[in-house]
């Protein structure tokens, strides 16, 4: 009896809740609502503990809606304590539900993935319902075109979210590329459908040319507009340089050109030198612009064809060397991120007991792991934590490290993060 009682309770706790927002007027939150308790088919145990979460957080909302609604009769003197107590029983069936649900917690088997789904569905919500919930212009794309879309929309990002993070889990390598080709593809699908006309899927309508190098040039030639350089720098604070492998628009174009071959040819003693010399150009440039008054016309046009270049470098060097030549020698971001990135404490560390078996090398397209790295016991500086390495290694010896932890917990705990991270800039990443 338990685990129908349970399913049905379920179905009828989301009902009302559905019915409470089809009344304030959520038609297309109501419906994913009512629709809500099908999750139960889908066996993994991080789903269980979601549906729970998102029970409790709708008595939550019981108990809000009535304590709003009592204050309201209360200070026009009209009763109210039935009208409590009817949604305070409410609130506690729905409560109920996340209960029940627990007793079902056996027909759900949990694995390794499942931390790390739950992990990254909580920061993407601690990061996601605020920019929902209080700022005032419509960040998340369905709200633009219904109201309440966007609560769908977050609720769907959410389950997303804790789908790809039990991907990474079992496959980093495969599914960092697919997901960074997701992202970009739509970002600029966004981006191209703004300018053909349907301006809602501009952030702003306010455009600029989707150039990294623009993160650190804009400011300095406009004198203004923080916004990229905080969100860049806040992914650096969270986990490290990690822009470079999986955040970046334009970096999923490099890393597409460099796997198109199997090996990767080591660089030339030059390529660190090379991004040394763009961020100089870049900085010394934009103040240079912006000293002589140039118009801004100019300064974009002269944007673009930094821009430009670092797209030829990716057909013509990445495509054949196979390594990653436009982030690791051309693009000064990279260079801003792997710099500040150490001061983040997650690292990819090599062990003690590398046998220099050499099978890391081909997959590294970061030159991060050539031969004399692994002779000294240390990775390269251009290491961007994107983790193919470390599922490669035969013998374990390459593994993520935070502060004085290492191991499969703290991989686990990375992949939360990176998952998340994706989950919100495919969410919001617009221009």
């Amino acid at each position: 009896m338990t685990r129908p009682l349970g399913a049905a309770h379920a179905i009828a706790a989301a009902l009302l809740f559905s019915a409470h927002l089809f009344r304030a007027g959520h038609l297309p939150a109501a419906l994913a609502t009512a629709l809500f308790p099908l999750l139960l088919l889908w066996r993994t145990r991080w789903v269980l503990r979601t549906m729970q979460a998102a029970f409790l957080a709708a008595s939550a909302e019981w108990l809000r809606t009535g304590l709003t609604l009592a204050l309201d009769r209360a200070s026009v003197g009209a009763p109210y304590l039935r009208m409590v107590f009817i949604l305070g029983a409410v609130s506690g069936f729905t409560a109920l539900g996340a209960l029940l649900l627990e007793r079902q917690r056996e027909r759900y088997p949990r694995h390794d993935a499942t931390i790390a789904s739950l992990g990254a569905i909580t920061v993407a919500a601690a990061l996601l319902i605020p920019v929902q919930g209080f700022v005032r212009m419509d960040m998340v794309l369905l709200e633009r075109f219904f109201p309440g879309g966007g609560w769908v929309e977050l609720g769907l990002v959410l389950l997303y979210t804790g789908w790809i993070a039990e991907r990474l889990v079992e496959n980093s390598r495969l599914w960092r590329g697919r997901l960074w080709t997701l992202f970009s593809a739509v970002f600029f699908l966004q981006l191209l459908l703004g300018l053909g006309g349907l301006d809602r899927f501009l952030q702003t309508g306010q455009l600029h040319l989707p150039v990294p190098a623009l993160i650190i040039a804009g400011p300095l030639y406009r004198g203004e507009g923080l916004f990229m350089p905080i969100l860049f720098l806040s992914t650096i604070a969270l986990a490290g340089p990690i822009w470079c492998s999986h955040l970046c628009y334009i970096g999923a174009w490099d890393h597409a050109s460099s796997t198109a071959v199997s090996r990767p040819e080591v660089p030339g003693r030059w390529r660190p030198w090379g991004r040394v010399f763009t961020l100089a150009l870049v900085v010394v440039g934009a103040l240079t612009l912006r000293g002589l008054g140039v118009r801004t016309p100019i300064a974009a046009a002269a944007g673009g064809a930094f821009g430009l270049i670092g797209v030829a470098i990716m057909l013509l060097v990445s495509r054949k060397k196979g390594y990653m030549a436009h982030c690791t020698a051309w693009c000064p971001v990279g260079l801003v991120a792997i710099t500040l990135g150490r001061l983040n404490p997650f690292r990819v560390t090599l062990g003690g007991s590398c046998t220099q078996c050499g099978a890391c090398t081909p997959v590294c397209r970061y030159d991060a792991l050539r031969p004399e790295h692994l002779a000294g016991g240390q990775v390269g500086s251009s290491c961007t934590l994107c983790g193919d390495c470390v599922q490669r290694c035969p013998r374990s010896q390459l593994q993520y490290r935070f502060l004085r932890w290492q191991g499969e917990g703290v991989r686990i705990a990375f992949v939360a993060l990176a998952a998340a991270l994706h989950a919100v800039f495919l969410t919001l990443a617009r221009i």
